[in-house]
């Protein structure tokens, strides 16, 4: 997100948390002092005032998100705090040795921490009962409030760069596009929804086997076409506090595409060399993978919405191509390999006690 914007965003932030009429707010009756600040943002960004009006709205929603957090926070320590449990959510629920999703009194799939911290990105949100221990319930509550305000922020990104006047033109129709596949936070554009797939197929994997070297930010939709990137792996240095000639930490810029042919593929790189770059990535590595890993497994899920996501439906050959083309770039050779037999060596083992 641009630093310019993240300010205004930040005094939309303010003006919110000093009015203390909620019920105004979400009504969209604002106060003089709020009518002017639109005024001026949408000057400052050449946009329409009504585009202000609309991010201000997406950042009260956020605002809420934030207050509920924090009361389901402070009400897991509290005996007479009872939460609600919202309409469409699935019951989560410990059992013996694992987490599962629990209907009419039945256990049903079971579910990782892995998928749990991820499936809010698929639309699929878990009412955790008592029986899960409270440091996952707070984790989930944070993370599963991070995936809401990651989409509400690339709402108002989308917004403001389509329509303001400084955007460049190639760009903002990039952004205007991008904003009409994206319709109730569900994606229609299948490249972006494999993107996803990999992305929190990685990011799983950082929550089910902690001793993996690596983390997976994902970044919004401003430093996506911008500095071409759809993810980063960070990679976290093995030798924090040890005076020792090692690099730190390193983060590898993550460019993903389902379209392999070479023209394509020479376009992206051209497009990757050519792009702003953030201090703080190291290098920008092009991943590319063809449709056909992907589309069946997304359909498949898409039938039923199986807690777990799309990537459930991958057989372990196909999670392990993914995991070493995109790590290829990323981490040595050697690390790679003994840290996919970790993974595969799990996956045999949940097959054998599911059989």
């Amino acid at each position: 997100m641009r630093k310019g914007f993240e300010q205004e965003l930040r005094a939309y932030n303010t003006s919110i948390k000093s009015y203390d009429d909620v019920e105004k707010l979400q009504e969209g009756r604002l106060s003089d002092s709020m009518e002017a600040l639109l005024k001026k943002t949408a000057i400052a960004e050449d946009t329409p005032r009504q585009t202000q009006r609309e991010i201000f709205s997406v950042q009260i929603e956020k605002q809420e998100i934030m207050r509920e957090l924090q009361d389901e926070i402070t009400g897991l320590d509290d005996p007479e705090y009872t939460s609600k449990r919202k309409t469409g959510t699935r019951l989560l629920v410990e059992d013996g040795d694992g987490f599962f999703v629990k209907r009419k009194g039945e256990l049903h799939e079971r579910v990782s921490l892995g998928d749990l911290m991820t499936d809010a990105d698929y639309g699929i949100n878990y009412y955790l009962d008592e029986s899960m221990p409270r440091n996952i319930r707070k984790r989930y509550l944070i993370e599963s409030a991070k995936s809401r305000l990651r989409a509400r922020a690339n709402k108002q990104i989308i917004a403001n760069e389509s329509s303001s006047r400084y955007t460049d033109k190639t760009k903002a129709e990039a952004f205007e596009k991008i904003g009409k596949e994206k319709k109730d936070e569900t994606e229609v554009h299948f490249g972006l929804i494999a993107e996803k797939m990999v992305r929190n197929f990685l990011t799983k994997l950082t929550w089910d086997f902690p001793e993996l070297s690596f983390d997976i930010e994902p970044v919004d939709i401003d430093r996506d076409m911008r500095e071409k990137i759809d993810f980063i792996v960070h990679v976290r240095s093995r030798h924090r506090g040890v005076k020792v000639d090692v690099p730190e930490d390193h983060n590898t810029g993550i460019q993903f595409t389902i379209n392999t042919t070479p023209e394509n593929l020479e376009h992206k790189h051209e497009q990757i060399e050519h792009a702003e770059r953030a201090p703080n990535i190291d290098e920008v590595v092009l991943v590319s993978l063809p449709a056909s890993e992907f589309t069946s497994a997304y359909n498949e899920w898409n039938a039923y919405k199986t807690s777990g996501g799309p990537d459930r439906y991958w057989d372990v050959s196909t999670k392990e191509i993914i995991f070493r083309n995109v790590l290829a770039g990323v981490l040595p050779k050697e690390e790679i390999e003994s840290s996919w037999q970790k993974i595969a060596n799990a996956e045999s083992e949940q097959q054998a006690v599911a059989a």
